[in-house]
């Protein structure tokens, strides 16, 4: 025995995320001298592409059903679970994907659409998770599809009952022409689309399963616990539940001042359960019902108003929002922090602790059930606009902080709660409160042009359909727009969002919202090369920014746009002041975007290594990955490209062109896509080069893109393709056929 001992060996493979466990495990190989000692990487939940989350108790029962799930996923390309609220449809979902997770070499993503009230938030949920940016002039779904087509990847798509057509429309379509991609849904309904193969998720058995699971919850929350005399009791309380997991783990959180008896005692005092066969879809579900009203019977008064009010939060949030919300007559502000505490006792709220703050969440069942309650009350409109003008406000205090140097914080914080901004929006929207509505937007301008320009443009446009808009808000709405909508690449559009507001100011004597407009018009009479006018506007913007530092930066900023060779001296001299000024503020994103401009003045001058220097340094110290990230990365390119530093042209390009593609910006793929095609065309490559300059050119025409660096760029390709006499009529052909997104991979590819 001790000789077999020392022929092992055991290799320490470190703590990793398995299916099934709550928490990371150590794992080892067990190595023999004689057999096998290389095997492929560990395939855990860590280096796996997912973003299924660690689930804090293990699953009980439902080992076959995985299995034939996930077998059934490698041959189906839908397959939806149906069954009542509260059967475990989510967590059963779940498990599949992690067991499923090796099949899928792109990954298994998973969307929650329970918090998206609107029909017209599917596609972008679903964007969101899997990266996909819309791009301009072309439909999300086809940016989607055309962005999977060639993936094999799982796609969880969970809660679709309330929002069956648009997910049963983008579903049918990736059924049709990604081969590769397979959708696992869970709804209290099918999709109704006829490649579904429907399964119903039975509860658990009432007499094994369901008993193990009510024994092993009570004793999560009572180690204590007995059942030594209670077997009888958990059996006829897990037979009345009727095996639904949620109703049992309720009753089950009751064991810490409960006896089994007494809550079987309490279930017949409280429910009306169905017995025998035959039971409906509706009647499972008012089980379900009567389950969660057992468990709100139990709150006391204060608690009851806290539980019902903290629907109106979407998704997760935190303490301040809560009291903000849940406040109110007759609740008092300091009692809203004892009764959070005692709905998570009694599992009717759900704390989520994070790197921070701890967050609080209801599970979805039990906010529909809360929001019933609500809608009940007096005061349920009261609540609503309480929630509506709380994130208002809080917007309007963020967007104040988003210019500053912890610019990225206040951004992730809004993301964090970015679910509840647009429940707000919403309902101020619906309910006519549109001032208020423009203030909250309007508000998170920053945050919209550098993390979400396409959700931002599509609030701006909301409001402008919105005729009780007054005048002010609406030169503000239309400035934003203008700004945003040049932002992603579609000039025209953007010319007639500010020349309508220019137009709309002079009519009534006011001035244009020269903040949002100038650098918009500016860069549009800069494609246009009308020096005279660009001046005119620069200076007007001067002055109206005198007495805003950041405003005046960003102006400032903006002064090269129109450079001839004589004002070369005087314009380095500016750049370098205002460099330095800009160090000392401390806003990264000026700091990139003044150091670009720099780099570009340089190279002209003539002080290339130089100019490679500061393009470098604007790169290492960008903005991150956002819209302005993607802007340096481009700039400095073409800055490297014509310094003759091919290989990290490439890396720059790729980069740029990735982060314009997730946050669908356009304009910067097509400059990447005319930089790949130079690059092409330098190494020979004119195939590659006529392509791409196609592609580009029917998207850039279309949008009314022509800025100078991709004219340079399309010059040195096309130069190529004409010196080397080829016919590239039939690759022209393709690439005029290409969408953004085979554009994006086409690039991607030729740089790589």
């Amino acid at each position: 025995q001790d000789e077999l001992l020392d022929e092992i060996e055991l290799v320490d493979l470190g703590e990793h995320r398995l299916r099934d466990l709550s928490r990371p495990v150590r794992v080892f190989e067990v190595r023999v001298a004689g057999l096998r000692q290389s095997f492929p990487p560990l395939r855990s939940l860590d280096n796996a592409p997912t973003n299924l989350p660690v689930q804090p108790t293990a699953l009980v029962g439902r080992g076959k059903l995985i299995t034939d799930l996930a077998s059934l996923l490698e041959r189906e390309p839908l397959v939806t679970l149906t069954g009542v609220g509260g059967v475990g449809k989510t967590r059963l979902a779940l498990e599949v994907g992690a067991e499923a997770l090796p099949l899928f070499r792109d990954g298994v993503w998973l969307v929650e659409l329970a918090p998206i009230a609107h029909d017209e938030m599917v596609l972008a949920t679903i964007a969101d998770v899997l990266g996909v940016a819309g791009q301009t002039g072309e439909p999300l779904a086809t940016t989607i599809v055309s962005r999977l087509k060639s993936k094999r990847l799982l796609l969880i798509i969970d809660n679709c009952e309330h929002v069956l057509s648009p997910v049963a429309r983008l579903v049918d379509r990736l059924v049709a022409r990604a081969p590769g991609v397979r959708v696992l849904a869970t709804s209290r309904e099918p999709l109704g689309i006829g490649a579904e193969r429907v399964r119903a998720v039975p509860p658990l058995a009432e007499d094994t399963e369901a008993v193990e699971l009510f024994i092993d919850r009570a004793t999560h929350v009572e180690a204590s616990f007995d059942t030594s005399d209670q077997l009888q009791a958990i059996r006829e309380i897990c037979t009345r539940l009727d095996g639904i997991p949620l109703a049992i783990e309720l009753a089950a959180a009751r064991s810490r001042m409960m006896a089994p008896t007494q809550i079987a005692e309490r279930l017949g005092q409280r429910f009306r359960l169905l017995t025998g066969g035959g039971r409906t879809a509706v009647e499972r579900h008012r089980t379900l019902q009567a389950t969660v009203s057992w468990s709100y019977e139990l709150l006391d008064e204060v608690e009851r108003l806290v539980f019902q009010r903290l629907s109106t939060l979407a998704g997760s949030f935190d303490l301040p929002a809560a009291e903000a919300i849940a406040a109110g007559d007759p609740v008092e502000d300091f009692e809203v922090l004892d009764a959070l505490g005692h709905l998570v006792d009694k599992s009717m709220l759900v704390a989520v602790p994070g790197p921070g703050d701890v967050r609080y969440r209801q599970l979805e069942t039990l906010r529909q059930f809360a929001a019933d309650r609500l809608a009940e009350q007096a005061d349920a409109v009261d609540v609503q606009d309480r929630h509506a003008r709380y994130w208002r406000d809080r917007a309007v205090t963020l967007g104040r902080a988003s210019g500053g140097t912890d610019y990225a914080a206040v951004l992730d914080a809004i993301d964090l709660d970015l679910d509840n901004y647009r429940t707000a929006f919403a309902h101020l929207l619906a309910t006519g409160q549109t001032r208020d509505a423009v203030r909250g937007i309007l508000a998170l301008y920053g945050y919209w042009q550098i993390r979400r320009p396409r959700e931002g443009l599509r609030w701006n446009q909301q409001l402008l359909t919105h005729t009780e808009l007054d005048l002010r808000s609406r030169l503000q709405t239309l400035g934003f727009a203008a700004q945003l909508m040049g932002h992603v690449g579609d000039f025209r559009t953007a010319e007639n969002y500010a020349s309508e507001a220019i137009a709309l100011a002079d009519s009534n004597g006011m001035d244009p919202p020269w903040g949002a407009l100038m650098a918009q018009l500016m860069v549009l009479i800069q494609h246009q090369k009308d020096p005279s006018s660009y001046r005119q506007l620069y200076e007007r913007a001067l002055q109206a920014a005198r007495d805003d530092r950041y405003r005046r930066l960003v102006t400032e900023g903006m002064r090269g746009g129109v450079c001839s060779d004589d004002d070369l001296p005087e314009m380095l001299e500016h750049y370098e002041r205002l460099s330095a000024e800009i160090e000392r503020h401390g806003d990264p994103v000026l700091r990139c975007a003044v150091g670009i401009e720099l780099a570009q003045l340089l190279r002209r001058a003539g002080h290339h290594e130089r100019a490679r220097a500061v393009a470098h340094s604007a790169c290492d110290r960008r903005a991150g990955p956002t819209a302005f990230g993607g802007a340096t990365l481009t700039e400095a390119g073409f800055e490297v490209l014509n310094g003759g530093d091919t290989t990290r042209a490439r890396s720059l390009i790729s980069e740029a062109v990735s982060i314009a593609r997730d946050e669908g910006l356009t304009s910067y793929v097509l400059w990447g896509a005319f930089m790949a095609a130079a690059l092409a065309a330098q190494r020979h490559d004119v195939a590659t080069a006529a392509v791409l300059v196609a592609a580009a050119d029917r998207h850039a025409d279309r949008l009314g893109t022509a800025e100078p660096i991709s004219r340079a760029c399309r010059q040195i390709a096309q130069g190529a393709i004409d010196a080397f006499a080829t016919d590239v009529t039939a690759v022209r052909h393709d690439g005029e056929l290409m969408t953004i997104e085979d554009l994006i991979s086409r690039t991607l590819d030729s740089v790589a």
